[in-house]
């Protein structure tokens, strides 16, 4: 547990570091839905499961840019459990010349995850790659939707990529 904390700790302390580095200096949290796609891993801990994050939340109207993201996935069900922490840099694009508040992108991204699960007989904490897509839309100037597809390398012979339904918003700016 104390070694969650820290890299948690640790984690937070890189993501808000490169977002005050950033352009936009808006920072953010978000909340949604976590959908394993693997069979094994759906069957031991659900179809979904709820996720949170924060990180930097660019509603701006650029048109294109790299950001930093922080995630959370936390499942426990039927003695299995899962903890990922995906911390990733990404490319970010809207899409068209849309400048209004109802403004489409999309973004791809890669990094790495800090991994603490426990699924039937397999347990193991470790990190791994992880990259994926999300398409989106911005609502506002404080809050935007999104679909992100994550693709982990598999660890114990469980994959834990999965698709996330997430809302984001922004709490405040640095």
């Amino acid at each position: 547990m104390k070694r969650t904390i820290r890299l948690t700790a640790i984690a937070v302390v890189a993501t808000v570091s490169a977002m005050a580095a950033a352009q936009n200096g808006s920072l953010g949290g978000s909340v949604g839905l976590y959908m394993p796609t693997n069979a094994t891993v759906r069957a031991a801990l659900g179809s979904s499961a709820m996720r949170f994050g924060f990180g930097p939340v660019d509603t701006e109207t650029r048109q294109e840019g790299f950001k930093p993201s922080f995630g959370v996935i936390n499942v426990s069900k039927n003695g299995n459990r899962l903890l990922a922490i995906p911390v990733t840099y990404g490319f970010e694009r809207k899409l068209g010349s849309s400048t209004g508040p109802l403004s489409p992108y999309y973004r791809v991204f890669g990094g790495a995850a800090y991994l603490d699960y426990r699924i039937g007989a397999s347990a193991g904490r470790r990190f791994a790659p992880v990259f994926g897509g999300e398409v989106g839309l911005t609502l506002s100037s404080v809050a935007r939707v999104y679909a992100r597809y994550s693709v982990f390398s598999s660890t114990g012979g469980l994959n834990f990529s999965g698709l996330e339904l997430v809302a984001s918003f922004s709490l405040f700016k640095l």
